[in-house]
């Protein structure tokens, strides 16, 4: 194929137009090797799996609750006290206080708690609910006190 002056001239000029065109694609050429790139990307930790935040009971769950099972959820209480005919508890966090009231079902029953509070120790605010779902968790870490 012979090609005249002209028609050289025309075909390099496209040539260059298509390749200034390429230049501003979206595209984006591989500035790395790949063996840079493997390394990269070995160094980035593997996703954790995340434990779905449990949900703790409702401090209203302590009306009505017998002295076992709430021995079960907080543990043995820092402060017993019996004053005829109620036992009272009290359990503690650097932020809170609860204090269990338990009376019997009749004579010689279990004792349940029949009324309860929470207070407050230091600066923070802390709700009811709050300050049992610290209890409880203090409790499962061994810190309660």
């Amino acid at each position: 194929m012979i090609f005249t002056k002209g028609a050289l001239c025309r075909i390099l000029l496209t040539t260059l137009l298509l390749g200034a065109c390429a230049i501003d694609s979206p595209v984006k050429p591989q500035t790395t090797a790949p063996s840079q790139h493997a390394a990269a990307t070995a160094s980035i930790p593997a996703p954790v799996a995340v434990k779905p935040e449990r949900t703790l009971p409702q401090a209203a769950m302590l009306d009505g609750l017998d002295a076992a099972k709430v021995l079960d959820l907080l543990g043995q209480p820092p402060f017993k006290r019996q004053d005829d005919p109620a036992l009272i508890w009290q359990y503690r966090t650097s932020h809170c206080a609860l204090d269990l009231f338990l009376y019997r079902d009749g004579a010689g029953g279990t004792y349940r708690v029949r009324h309860f509070e929470t207070r407050n120790r230091g600066k923070a605010v802390v709700s009811p609910q709050d300050c049992f779902a610290d209890l409880i968790t203090a409790y499962e870490k061994g810190s309660s006190g």
